[in-house]
């Protein structure tokens, strides 16, 4: 997966999952498993998008998933090729209480989607295992839906009904 190796977690897709099933046959000991997935990094492609949500979706069902918006800190690896490429500036690290000035700039449609799926998922109003779940999904990130609605002209009010959908359903 293009988003393992640019984080530089060498392990598969395959023993992820294969991980993520042996905590789930365990659950009933634990108190709490949540899985984290990173958001907002504008080095990461549409395909590398997809590939988070596929997996996020092809894990057990019963745990909790979190998303957090990438962050960019001085000296880092990533943050000198984000840098680099003009992604991202010198005056964009001011931190305040854990989060940067980035956090919703650089969001993607696939990454809101992602957002209300996993929210919606938390909450047990989809299946992932259900096919009109997943074919719902795979519409919803296909290729061409997806470069029309990464336009300027559509993330804006995406933006806009994110957070009117994030004001109506409140974290756990």
């Amino acid at each position: 997966s293009t988003n393992f190796k640019m984080y530089e977690r060498y392990q598969t897709r395959e023993t992820v999952i294969k991980a993520a099933k042996v905590i789930d046959k365990y659950k009933d000991k634990l108190e709490f498993y949540c899985f984290h997935f990173i958001i907002g990094n504008p080095l990461e492609t549409s395909e590398g998008k997809r590939e988070s949500i596929h997996l996020y979706l092809d894990l057990p069902d019963g745990f909790l998933a979190s998303l957090y918006t990438m962050v960019f800190y001085p000296g880092a690896k990533l943050t000198k090729e984000a840098l680099e490429k003009g992604l991202i500036r010198e005056d964009d690290f001011h931190y305040s209480q854990g989060w940067n000035v980035r956090k919703y700039r650089d969001l993607k449609y696939l990454d809101y989607l992602f957002k209300i799926i996993v929210a919606m998922r938390n909450r047990k109003i989809i299946d992932a295992n259900s096919k009109f779940s997943r074919t719902m999904i795979n519409l919803l990130t296909s290729k061409p839906l997806t470069s029309v609605l990464d336009r300027k002209v559509f993330l804006r009010p995406i933006y806009y009904s994110f957070l009117g959908y994030s004001n109506f359903i409140k974290p756990f």
